[in-house]
């Protein structure tokens, strides 16, 4: 099961080769994916293969890359229904 942070809201331009360079430093990258919402945010989802990588991702929010500021947080628990 992978460790996943969520970035964003991001700007389209940033691909997934970026978004691996900006958090390959963290740790393993179990996978990476891409979300837009109808409001036109656009946001991603990095998967770490351990829970030190989530935690070393986490500590880059507000964190610049390249010219943009990070907003790195935990996915929020599923709601059970």
């Amino acid at each position: 099961m992978a460790h996943e942070v969520i970035i964003g809201p991001l700007a389209y331009p940033i691909g997934d080769a970026d978004l691996e360079r900006w958090f390959a430093s963290c740790g393993a990258i179990e996978h990476i994916s891409q979300l837009s919402s109808r409001e036109h945010n656009h946001y991603a989802m990095v998967g770490f293969m351990t829970q030190r990588g989530q935690q070393a991702a986490l500590s880059m929010d507000g964190a610049m890359a390249g010219r943009y500021r990070l907003t790195v947080n935990t996915l929020p628990d599923k709601v059970e229904s």
